[in-house]
């Protein structure tokens, strides 16, 4: 009879008795090693308890200082919408991120809101 790897560990399996199963009276120590605990550090909640490292305070070299004070908001869409709009961009010499503050615009003042412009100046 010919057997192929996974056949043979099966059949070693079988033959070995099975691992105890915990009770409820073993204790599973769920904590990290010393070593690991010493690597991890403190525990912190949020990001800002703990002190920057170099490059936290380094600019990134994605950082664009037109974007400062300012925050991503975004969609997915079809590939061929988003084709449709860098064609557009290209034909009137724009950015897709203009055409998109003309379509927010659009869609303010459409539902009686504050143009983007406006809300700026507010600030």
């Amino acid at each position: 009879m010919t057997t192929n790897a996974l056949q043979a560990v099966l059949d070693r399996a079988v033959q070995q008795p099975a691992p105890e199963k915990p009770t409820a009276s073993t204790r599973v120590d769920a904590r990290p090693f010393p070593a690991v605990r010493e690597r991890l550090g403190p525990k912190t909640r949020n990001k800002q308890a703990r002190e920057p490292r170099q490059e936290d305070t380094e600019p990134s070299r994605h950082y664009r200082p037109v974007r400062e004070g300012k925050r991503f908001v975004g969609a997915h869409f079809h590939p061929e919408v988003a084709r449709q709009l860098k064609v557009l961009a290209a034909e009137d010499g724009t950015t897709i991120q203009e055409l998109l503050e003309q379509a927010v615009d659009l869609l303010f003042v459409k539902n009686g809101k504050t143009k983007i412009g406006e809300l700026i100046r507010k600030e």
